[in-house]
Order: structure tokens, then sequence, then C-alpha cells
């Protein structure tokens, strides 16, 4: 069999080991006679050890063993074939393969590798654990649980089958499955930090946020430098809507690691959700003391900034980052913002204008550029612009949209029809389109029109409470299909709560003649609206 010519010293390795599968074929002296082996053995015909099928399987197993040493991993699969050939029934041969296979990136040939193993050597707990997470990896848990649960009974004290196995009951939905098998685990090895994490994990995923919590406490009472538990736990928190207790996990991470930013920045986020606003922007002035090169830290400066609409303070912050790294879209992007809203109309159309049209936010720029150029009483520059990029990209709904409230601010209902109908016609059943589409039919005082096309709206989101709403308050004005108005303006509220439609259910009530609920909702309309009649 040809084989792959390697290196002196795999040569000589590879020598060294055959020097001891052939040593049964070197002629040894008897110390104490002088005589040979072979001599000994009178009448005897000597049979040479690579005769013997289990040594050339050796010889070639070394051989690959080199081979893959070196990264010829083709050869050294070659080799181990020929191993296999040799001595087809040993189950190591059969592991080695499929460890050697899945390193190759042959995942599928690697299970049946490991399969073999198994068959061959059923007590193996090393073919189990590696046919178990090939199944794992392959996301085929049911068939990777007998195997886990194999190595368990084979090795009692096996951590990482015990969590592999919970895990893969979890992700089968048997998550309550998975919390008893780590409680058998905790039950041999207490001490068990992967242990006691999964469960906390399941106990989260299982929605038992009390027990989960008491996990994770168990955990860092064990591992009190173990920050992926700080962090978990902090999770937890936030999504049980507890940011102080987040924040004191945090807290308690830094203490175990004052040097850690990420740490730092975690605290900002935490004292963000607990409404420290002031507090965080300390927080984040610290960071840039330690690390003035920090710009995560920087940009978070200046979205606070925003959210405080302290937005001379945003732009300089957002500056201060371009300063030293001018390829930032998104950054341009918080600048513009910033700007326009202080009415810098110049200089917020100059940072929008520098983002790259390959950016995710270039068709929003142009939004931003629409209205800047309107409000510089540049109407006309700015249709224009719209319209050129509505060429480029006619899917973006978004365009339509603005470009027709650019014609009715200018009381054009037919142009702002003509841009709707331009963006239908590409975009035939999009909800947005329709529904403003249908409001301007109104306006135009084409009312059939405009019930026909919100009801096509209702065929294609039944629950579009604008359009219940729509329809609802224009049966009531008409004193028609009083009940259907009723059913619909209800259905509205179901999906949000707003003055305009509690108004339409008041006076849905008024015309069916129920005062008291009519004044009730009514009541309830003018107390959220107030310009309500």
């Amino acid at each position: 069999m040809a084989v792959r010519r390697i290196g002196t010293l795999s040569w000589f390795l590879t020598w060294v080991a055959l020097a001891g599968l052939l040593s049964g074929c070197i002629a040894t002296r008897n110390s104490s006679t002088g005589s040979t082996a072979n001599e000994d053995l009178e009448g005897q015909i000597y049979r040479s050890a690579l005769d013997d099928p289990k040594a050339k399987a050796r010889f070639f197993f070394v051989q690959s063993r080199l081979l893959r040493g070196e990264g010829a991993l083709e050869e050294a699969e070659e080799s181990l074939a020929a191993a296999i050939e040799f001595d087809p029934d040993a189950a190591e041969l059969r592991l080695e393969q499929a460890g050697l296979l899945l390193q190759m990136g042959l995942t599928e040939d690697a299970l049946q590798a490991a399969e073999a193993a198994v068959t061959r050597d059923p007590d193996s707990s090393q073919a189990h654990r590696l046919l178990g997470n090939l199944y794992f990896r392959e996301k085929r848990f049911q068939d990777a649980i007998p195997h886990f649960r194999r190595v368990i009974d084979l090795l009692p004290d096996s951590e990482n089958a015990y969590v592999h196995l919970s895990i893969a009951h979890a992700q089968r939905g048997e998550t309550d499955l998975g919390i008893e098998v780590l409680k058998e685990l905790l039950r041999h090895r207490p001490d068990s930090v992967a242990g006691r994490l999964t469960l906390a994990r399941l106990y989260r995923q299982a929605g038992l946020g009390t027990l989960s919590e008491e996990a994770y406490r168990k955990v860092l009472d064990h591992r009190p430098d173990l920050r992926l538990a700080y962090l978990e736990l902090a999770d937890l928190y936030e999504s049980l809507g507890q940011p102080e207790q987040a924040l004191e996990v945090v807290d308690s991470a830094i203490a175990e690691f004052p040097d850690d930013l990420g740490l730092q920045h975690r605290r900002v986020r935490e004292l963000l959700n607990a409404g420290q606003v002031d507090t965080a922007l300390m927080q984040l002035k610290d960071i840039l003391d330690r690390a003035p090169e920090d710009l995560e830290a920087r940009r978070k400066v200046g979205l606070v900034y925003m959210e405080q609409e302290k937005w001379d303070a945003a732009a300089g912050a957002f500056r201060e980052i371009l300063d030293r790294e001018q390829n930032q879209p998104q950054i341009r992007y918080y600048l513009g913002t910033a700007l326009e809203r202080q009415k810098k109309w110049q200089e917020a159309l100059d940072a929008f204008r520098q983002i790259p049209e390959d950016s995710d936010l270039f068709d929003d720029t142009i939004i931003h550029r629409g209205f800047i150029l309107q409000e510089m009483g540049r109407r006309d520059e700015a249709v224009a612009l719209l319209k050129h990029q509505l060429k480029k990209n006619p899917d973006h709904i978004e365009l339509y949209l603005f470009l027709a409230s650019f014609f009715l601010a200018a009381e054009d209902a037919p142009g702002a029809s003509a841009v709707l109908d331009d963006g239908l016609a590409r975009n035939p059943d999009n909800i947005d389109l329709l529904y403003e589409k249908g409001i301007l039919l109104e306006r135009m005082g084409q009312r059939d029109s405009a019930t026909a096309t919100m009801r096509h709206v209702l065929e294609l989101d039944p629950d579009h409470p604008e359009a219940l709403n729509y329809l609802a308050y224009s049966y009531s004005e008409q004193g028609i299909r009083l009940e259907e108005a009723l059913g619909m303006a209800q259905r509205a509220l179901a999906q949000k709560s707003a003055g305009h439609i509690i108004d339409t259910l008041g006076w849905i009530y008024f015309r069916l003649g129920r005062f008291d609920e009519a004044r009730t909702e009514l009541e309830k309309a003018v107390q959220l609206m107030p310009q309500t009649r």
C-alpha cells in the first residue's frame, strides 16, 4: 500500500515502534548458554511478528499518529484505514478514526466510526462519550441521550456527561428531566460548579426565578471568582424587572474584578435601567479617565445626553469620537440627529451627507436630509432628492410615505396619491402604504374607495387597530352597521389603548342609545385627549 513519505524524525519514531513489533524475529542470545532464541526452538519454523495482522495494524496506527501530528490528515486517515483493515474489531482504532474524521470536518463519517467503536466495545465510556458529543453537536439530542446515560452508568462521577445529558433533555423541551439529572450529579458531586451553573440556567428556562437565583448564589459561594455567574445572575434580575438587584450583583463582581472595564460598562447599563442617569454618566466619565481611547464609553455618553435631550452635549461627545475615528457612520448619524434637533440645519445636513451609500443607514439619512432641506425652504431640492433615491431603491417604503407627506404638507393631494400609487404598484400588499392611501382617499372625499382600501388592510391584518377604528367611526357617523362597528372598536381598543379609539367607542355607544356607557367612554377620551369634542 502506498503511503506518504514522512519526515526523518517521524520515520525514526515509526521504526522505533516497528522495532518493538519485530522483536520476535531478532535473534537474542541466551546469556547463560550463548545460544540464540531460534536455536532454542528446535524443529519449529520461526514466524515473524509482521505476519501478525495486529502487529501490522499497530504499525499503521503509529504511522497515522505521526502523520496526524504533522498535519497530513488525509494521509493519516489512509494509514488508519489500513490499520483497521488488519484489525477490524479493534474499538480503539475506530475511536481514533472518529476523532480524526471529525478533525477533517467529516462529521457523518466520524459518527459512523464512533458507532462502530460502540458496537465493538459497548463498555467503552470513551466511545459512548464521543458518540454522544457528536450527536449533541448535530442537535440529535434524542440520539445523544442514551450514550450520555451509558457514560454515567460506567463513570458515575462524570460531570461532563451529566451536564450534556441535562442540556440534551432541555433542548427536547424536557426541562424537568434535565433538572433531575443535575440534581443527581450534585448528589454525587456537591461541589460541581458546572452542574450548579447549568441548574441555574435550567431553572431560569423553566421560569423558576427564585430557584434560579438560589442556584446562582450557590455557584458564587463556591466560586466567587466566576465572572460569568455574576453576569448571568444580573441578567436574571433584569428579566425579573429588578434593576436594583442586578446593580448590586454587578457591584459585587466589580469588587472581585476592580480593573475589568467590561464590568464597568455593565454597571452603566444597570444604572440606566435603574433610572440613575447622572450616576451612569459619572461611571462613564470614570471609564474614560481610565481608558480615554474607549470609544464605546464616549458613544454611550452621547446617547445618554440624547436621552436627556442635551443635544449640544451629545453632539460634542460624538465629535470627540469622530476626531479619533472617522469611519463611523452610526456616530455621524447620531451627530446629524443631535444637530437637527438643535435646528443647526446646515451642520446637520453636512453630517448626514458624509454617511456613505453602502451604509445600512443611508436610506434613513435621505429622509433626514429631505426634512432638513424642506425646513431650509428648499422643498424642490428635497423632493428631487427623495425621488432620486426611490429610483435607486424602489422598495424602501418609508421613502414613499415621507415623500407623500411632503405633497400633503403642500396641500397637493393628487401628488401624494401618485407617490402612494407608485409604491403600491411595486408593493401592492404593503399595509402601511394601503392605510395611508385609505386616509388620503377619505381626505379627497372618496369615502367608498377609502372604505374598500381599509377593508383590504384588514384582510391582510385583521387586528390592525387604526383600520378597525377608521371603519368603526365611519359606520357610526353614517349610522349604519353599528353592531359591527362596536365589535371593530372593541377589537381596536384591545390592540391599542388610545384616546381617539375610546372616543370612537363612546360615539358608537351613543348612536346605539347606550348613553351611560357612552358617557363613561367619552369622559375617558376627554381625559386622554382634552381637545376631543
